[in-house]
């Protein structure tokens, strides 16, 4: 669920909600937050998990977002993932300290050319989260033949929500290896996404298989 859900929540039995906090990181290094994540945390439950839209340009402006090298990537990606949790620690009635996902997609339009920095990026958000606000499950989410076009070799050993929303994703945990098998991707498959609107057709909500 995101912003672009507002008001619009499915029916139906749910064991896991993943819920967006912010939806990407501003030139500026501030973040465009989800104005509905207390109506959204609140449908999710006991449920909720929570993600981040990561990028190091700015989509809507095509500009960058403060970041020229890796340790002012590494920083960028750190302060947002700082700034997203106090966002949904200070949202009434949500609950920040569950698993959180890094949304990472979107190759020329959010992300440099630079792979290295892309990564650091990343990076930066994983330790912010894991690190420093505790986070027992911070993850990546990210289509398998996107993922090394934006950080290159970078593999993380964290969990890894696998995605389907170029086309080319996973209909089942088992698909993983296969995936595996040609791209680095990051090593804790936790859960896949596939697009199965059952919910509400009119919607397209992707739903994902645990594993």
């Amino acid at each position: 669920m995101s912003k672009f859900q507002c008001g619009n929540l499915p029916t139906g039995d749910r064991t896991i909600a993943i819920v967006q906090a912010v939806g990407g990181i501003k030139p500026d290094g501030s973040e465009y937050q989800n104005t509905c994540l207390q109506s959204e945390a609140s449908w999710a439950g006991a449920g909720l998990n929570l993600y981040i839209f990561f990028n190091n340009v700015d989509g809507f402006t095509g500009t960058g977002a403060e970041c020229s090298d890796t340790t002012s990537c590494f920083n960028l990606g750190y302060n947002a993932a700082i700034s997203a949790y106090q966002y949904a620690a200070g949202t009434s009635g949500v609950n920040p300290n569950v698993p959180w996902w890094i949304d990472v997609e979107g190759t020329g339009t959010y992300w440099s050319s630079n792979t290295a920095n892309n990564a650091a990026t990343i990076q930066g958000g994983l330790e912010a989260l894991h690190n420093t606000e505790g986070i027992g499950n911070a993850g990546i989410y990210a289509s398998p033949a996107v993922w090394n076009q934006i950080v290159g070799n970078y593999q993380p050993q964290v969990p890894y929500w696998m995605a389907n929303w170029t086309g080319n994703g996973p209909t089942s945990c088992s698909n993983y290896a296969g995936f595996a098998s040609q791209y680095q991707l990051p090593t804790g498959l936790s859960l896949v996404q596939y697009d199965s609107p059952s919910f509400d057709a009119s919607l397209s909500y992707d739903e994902d298989y645990a594993c």
